[in-house]
């Protein structure tokens, strides 16, 4: 297996595994949106937190500026608020289903944020989750100042941890390239799921109407890998980086079955 794709593979299981434990769905009270793309908005209650983490994401960001992983420091101008990325953790409805009610999974699922910031042609990945009450066991195992620090935390946005990536990484490119690749017309759409079982990485699952009709990697590289590496019943879809929604979901249901 690639060594690149090897390590993007690691990095985004953790981003899955850690999503799927803390990431929280919640209601907000502001109408106000900022739309980044198919799907994606985020409002301003929301905006107005994931920016003011700008210094905890320059600090998860210039440790690789202190461990020379790039050469200068990030500055708040390198930051681009609309490469933000709304990822989902899917559900058990979602792999056992190919027709949901897209509207209603997408206002009720949990979700992270990810924020890519790109220096010297590399792309370190900030990943935001919603902080959520500190159960009981976790009680157990911390102090007094832990856990009201943590419960300071409930409902709001923080950045949360970072990943690193050799490459210059863009979801939103590589998924359009995908979809203009295969004649996808507008009355298309899409979302990012945090990973599937037994493929930990994003992927993109493309939309008609409330039919789940394809997904892949979001990104290019691991989804050029991922078609050397695993073998998927290939259907018409399966070309040019693109296969059956239900081709994937039996490969991640194959998975839980045998795992």
């Amino acid at each position: 297996m690639n060594k690149n794709y090897k390590k993007i593979v690691l990095l985004s299981a953790a981003m899955a595994i850690f999503s799927s434990a803390t990431a929280l769905a919640a209601a907000t009270t502001s109408d106000a949106t900022y739309e980044i793309s198919s799907y994606i908005q985020v409002n301003d209650d929301d905006l107005a937190q994931l920016k003011a983490e700008t210094s905890n994401i320059l600090s998860f960001a210039n440790d690789y500026y202190i461990s020379g992983d790039i050469s200068r420091k990030v500055t708040s101008s390198d930051i681009n608020w609309s490469k933000l990325e709304k990822m989902y953790v899917p559900t058990d409805h979602l792999l056992n289903s190919d027709s949901i009610d897209v509207t209603s999974f997408l206002q009720d699922a949990e979700y992270i944020w990810t924020l890519p910031i790109n220096v010297d042609s590399k792309t370190i990945q900030i990943v935001f989750n919603k902080g959520k009450e500190v159960s009981d066991d976790a009680r157990d195992l911390l102090t007094d100042e832990q856990i009201q620090r943590l419960e300071s935390y409930v409902g709001k946005w923080r950045a949360s941890g970072s990943m690193f990536y050799e490459k210059k990484i863009d979801y939103e490119k590589d998924i359009q390239n995908v979809l203009t690749s295969n004649n996808l017309t507008d009355e298309y759409q899409h979302f990012i799921l945090t990973a599937l079982p037994g493929i930990n990485t994003p992927i993109a699952v493309v939309t008609n109407g409330n039919t789940l009709e394809y997904a892949f990697p979001a990104l290019k590289t691991v989804n050029e890998q991922f078609a050397k590496d695993v073998s998927i019943t290939k259907s018409r879809s399966s070309f040019n980086g693109l296969y059956d929604y239900s081709d994937l979901i039996e490969f991640s249901n194959n998975y839980l079955n045998n795992n």
